[in-house]
């Protein structure tokens, strides 16, 4: 409260500039004593040689001539007063206090009105309806209603910091007391190990989250007294494992849980671990590990994902580790329970093809089991889908090769066969012909390798070997087949996406205020202009909900279904940024794919991303005013991204 008052004072006097404000006018501001005012400057003085705060006859003014002026900024209104932070600092009071909260010492905590929290409440309000809470008031005070455990759920998102590592959130002040995330991990990873409980950093961590926020519930009086039924999971790894926790928190606590707390504390540990060490699983056996409707279920979310995105066929390793996650996504919707990912964030706006092959398989839980999952779950199944890919060769096209040599006693086969043995997923050698057959009019290859200098040859696409191939030259091989797969790939996109733009799809500043309101003029476009099937508008609201499509100042929404005559992408440019969703976006491309164009998507969305997402080229293209304009820059763009 005391420090409130600072602020609301300093930032009183920072809005009258140089001029003395009355002692009684501030007093009268704060709603405070004249010496309750005079306490509040010495505390904000103390310690300074120079004073932030002026007095004089005519009341109190601020030194902007002092050289701890600067300091003003910690006693200043920041961020924290902004309506999320607000809404935070509401949630945290309710759930802390078990006897509600006045609703006008949140108004003065948050440097607001009364009626301002008022506004404030109705977020509020819908955010405890997420987690089956209730907001509830008497009089001036306010409540939060409901079950205890849909109460540290919630605790469970406020307290978790989405970055790139899993940290506590410590702005807030939900917890009773300090605790260190790290212990609690690696007593949970000794108990577990105990109990042949196999966990990753993940789980660890959300598991030690629930497990601290456990703690402080009972130790602030807070327990799960809802009946429930502890024989279905008496006996099993996690319940011992479970009893084996509660021992500790007796021990190191001096608290006792009861068993409502224990059957949760199973709950957890079972939505958040396997008792099944995927190690020992393959195809052949993987029915004596899972259930029959998972593997099933696996199996259709594989098939549908190959034939949509055009996917070499996923390996055995996959397959039994992507049905253990679907078994215990399922589990953790069954149970009501979230898990949280660190780099949600950074999945979608650093491999947004492989985000959205996991938003498609989200839409396929959604459509045909009826399982709405959230973006960190979808981002679990990205971590599945990006392993894959990144061990895959389906992307390392093998570029065709011309060994040219000066026959010696057959000294080339030696180099030839160390070539092919070291390359043999990359480089396809057409030939090994003598210098004296060599015709370049007639032998084209990506690669020409030889033992003799060959002046009429490009530089880039030539590499001159010694006649024993060493290390360094096979390095320099391997630097030659990446850099002409590049070009290659680089000068396919590039004629592709050209294509795929139209006068006629093109549009500056039109009057939409939403994403919606967006997505629908532009679908509506496309489909009034043959692109698009009428389902079209539909499909693309329904990939939008499940997450949505920005990146940076960028929107590129899209359908996942087969509803498109043919392939398109509709560029849509705003002078004044919209919202879209919780982003402001100046560019919105409507990317439409016809089903013949398929296999094109995988390469062209991660390619035409990385173009219109980079700030540089947004910078450029809000600027245009045309279309001709707009394909000018948008060439120059690609190509300097071949060029890299």
């Amino acid at each position: 409260m005391k420090i409130n008052k600072k602020k609301m004072l300093i930032n009183y006097l920072k809005d009258h500039s140089n001029q003395y404000v009355s002692s009684q006018e501030l007093t009268d501001f704060l709603h405070v004593s004249s010496r309750q005012l005079r306490n509040y400057i010495t505390d904000i003085n103390n310690g300074l040689s120079d004073p932030l705060i002026l007095s004089a006859k005519q009341g109190y003014k601020l030194n902007n001539e002092s050289e701890n002026y600067p300091a003003l900024l910690k006693h200043s209104l920041t961020d924290e007063e902004s309506p999320d932070r607000r809404k935070e600092i509401i949630l945290q009071k309710l759930i802390s206090s078990t006897k509600g909260y006045d609703i006008f010492d949140l108004a003065d905590e948050c440097f607001v009105s009364v009626p301002t929290i008022e506004a404030d409440l109705k977020t509020v309000r819908c955010t405890l309806n997420q987690f089956d809470l209730q907001l509830k008031r008497e009089k001036n005070i306010l409540f939060c209603h409901g079950k205890e455990i849909n109460k540290r759920n919630l605790m469970s998102t406020l307290l978790f910091h989405a970055d790139e590592a899993f940290i506590l959130n410590n702005q807030l002040q939900i917890l009773s007391h300090d605790y260190l995330l790290g212990n609690f991990r690696q007593k949970l990873k000794d108990i577990f190990t105990e109990n042949d409980i196999f966990a990753n950093d993940y789980a660890l961590n959300n598991t030690a989250l629930h497990l601290i926020i456990t703690i402080d519930r009972i130790r602030s009086g807070c327990e799960i007294n809802e009946p429930c039924s502890s024989q279905i999971v008496k006996g099993t790894k996690p319940w011992n494992a479970a009893m084996q926790i509660a021992g500790f928190i007796h021990s190191e606590y001096q608290i006792e849980i009861n068993e409502s707390e224990i059957v949760n504390l199973t709950l957890i540990i079972s939505n958040n671990t396997s008792i099944t060490d995927y190690s020992l699983i393959n195809p052949g056996n993987i029915q004596n590990y899972i259930e029959e409707e998972y593997i099933h279920i696996t199996k259709r979310i594989i098939h549908k994902v190959i034939n949509t995105y055009h996917l070499f066929e996923f390996d055995d390793e996959f397959f039994v580790k992507f049905t253990l996650h679907i078994k215990n996504l399922f589990l953790r919707i069954k149970n009501n329970y979230t898990a949280k990912n660190p780099l949600t964030q950074k999945i979608k706006t650093d491999f947004p093809l492989i985000y959205d092959i996991a938003v498609y398989i989200a839409q396929i839980l959604n459509k045909d089991y009826s399982v709405l999952i959230d973006e960190d779950e979808i981002a679990f199944i990205a971590f599945h889908i990006g392993s894959y890919l990144e061990n895959s060769n389906k992307n390392q096209n093998k570029i065709s090769c011309i060994f040219i040599y000066t026959d010696y006693y057959s000294m080339h086969q030696k180099a030839v066969e160390t070539i092919i043995k070291n390359f043999e997923n990359e480089l396809n050698m057409k030939a090994a012909i003598p210098l004296d057959q060599y015709d370049s009019a007639l032998m084209h290859a990506d690669l020409i390798i030889s033992t003799n200098t060959l002046p009429d040859v490009a530089a880039d696409s030539f590499i001159h070997l010694s006649p024993f191939v060493s290390q360094k030259e096979l390095k320099q091989i391997k630097n030659s087949i990446t850099l002409i797969r590049n070009q290659k790939k680089n000068e396919r996109l590039r004629k592709e996406l050209i294509q795929l733009f139209s006068k006629d799809l093109f549009y500056k500043n039109i009057n939409a205020k939403s994403r919606e309101t967006v997505i629908q003029l532009l679908a509506n476009e496309a489909y009034q202009k043959g692109y698009a099937m009428a389902s079209f508008l539909d499909d693309v609201l329904n990939r939008e909900r499940l997450s949505s499509t920005a990146f940076n100042d960028v929107a590129v929404p899209h359908s996942l279904e087969n509803n498109v005559n043919q392939s398109f992408i509709s560029i849509c440019i705003f002078d004044k940024p919209i919202l879209w969703n919780t982003n402001y976006v100046s560019v919105v491309a409507l990317l439409g794919l016809h089903e013949d164009s398929k296999e094109l998507f995988a390469e062209i969305f991660d390619y035409f991303i990385e173009i219109i997402s980079n700030p540089k080229n947004i910078s450029i293209l809000i600027t245009v005013e045309n279309y001709e304009d707009f394909i000018e820059r948008m060439t120059d763009m690609i190509n300097e991204l071949s060029d890299h």
